[in-house]
């Protein structure tokens, strides 16, 4: 077999995979969309699942340990406060600021704004398949412009635990069973940043949150 023959199959090869992926992508949001009770937020997720782009940025080798511990150096900030803000940055960031900057830190490029950072990353829609460094993004957690229905974003730390700048208090730790987030309707689904990493999630008691004497809110 011949070279050319040989990149025409591996091309061919690498379109039907490419077509069987996003039959079976396009069946998880369909069947997703069914659990979606509002209609209107159903339309709204359905409009955005079709125009967005899963744009996957360089990660360089990053792995989501880095992630995390660039995260959990934020959480002195005690302060939250959108962007142009005074100390913006220094002493206080918005949700969407916060996981912009924790990846910037390890050289990963992601836009601002929670609807923003939506469109990047590998769409993660059942909850119980999140790793750590997963983004999770959330609806109706303030009064948006018009247009935006994506309000609220954060980073997996493990199978419990999730790291966020919010409102109530700056940059905190949350178990998932938080109900402000996620028992009144608000979560929505995940994307995956870095999606080459072969990991284990370590339990709620690993390394980095004996080194940094975390304490999680359960609210």
């Amino acid at each position: 077999m011949n070279n050319l023959v040989k990149s025409t199959v591996w091309l061919l090869f690498f379109l039907i995979s490419l077509t069987v992926v996003g039959q079976i992508q396009n069946a998880e949001i369909d069947t997703y969309l069914k659990t979606v009770n509002n209609k209107e937020l159903r339309t709204k997720l359905t409009n955005f699942f079709k125009r967005s782009v899963q744009i996957q940025p360089e990660t360089n080798g990053v792995t989501t340990l880095q992630i995390a511990d660039s995260a959990l150096r934020y959480l002195p900030f005690d302060r939250y406060c959108r962007a142009g803000s005074k100390g913006y940055g220094k002493t206080c960031l918005d949700c969407s600021g916060f996981v912009k900057t924790a990846y910037a830190n390890n050289g990963i490029k992601l836009p601002g704004g929670s609807q923003n950072q939506a469109t990047y990353g590998t769409l993660i829609l059942d909850k119980k398949q999140l790793k750590r460094g997963d983004l999770l993004y959330f609806t109706n957690t303030y009064k948006a412009g018009k247009g935006i229905f994506i309000t609220h974003t954060g980073i997996v730390l493990n199978d419990s635990t999730w790291i966020h700048s919010a409102s109530h208090g700056g940059v905190v730790l949350q178990n998932f069973e938080a109900e402000y987030y996620f028992k009144k309707g608000r979560y929505l689904f995940a994307t995956r940043i870095i999606t080459d990493e072969i990991m284990v999630i370590p339990p709620l008691e690993s390394e980095l949150f004996e080194e940094f004497g975390i304490e999680i809110e359960r609210q």
